[in-house]
């Protein structure tokens, strides 16, 4: 991964970002739209985090140029991902773009940048629902 983070103890992330998690795992790419290989490059990197003690539930990032549109085998794929948890952990991967991480600069103005955590998340739960 391009970077791995680990969660500041005592931050509850579900409750700021909707999501219960450890860590954060990012990947960035330079280009627009990523695919499925890089959705499952991002969770293979999940994989070792089983059987770590860096972290236990780690929240994904993609970041790229341009988010995926939601009709893409990206979004299908990481759909699937999230709904077949591995054991008792569900893996999480986001999409973020340069949109993204301008509104995430404007939260962190607001002291709240984990926002547009919230939000990605609640924008996959729609998709979820929608295309049960």
């Amino acid at each position: 991964p391009d970077a791995e983070f680990k969660v500041v103890e005592g931050f509850d992330t579900k409750k700021y970002c909707g999501f219960k998690f450890s860590s954060l795992i990012v990947e960035c790419k330079n280009y627009k739209k990523p695919s499925y290989k890089d959705i499952m490059q991002l969770f293979t990197y999940t994989l070792s985090w089983t059987d770590s003690e860096i972290s236990e539930n780690p929240l994904c990032l993609l970041i790229s140029r341009e988010n995926p549109k939601d009709d893409s085998v990206a979004w299908k794929i990481r759909k699937s991902i999230f709904n077949k948890p591995m054991g008792s952990e569900t893996r999480l991967i986001l999409f973020l773009d340069t949109d993204d991480l301008q509104k995430m600069i404007g939260y962190r103005e607001n002291g709240r940048p984990a926002n547009i955590f919230k939000e990605k998340i609640q924008e996959l739960k729609q998709y979820i629902i929608k295309h049960l």
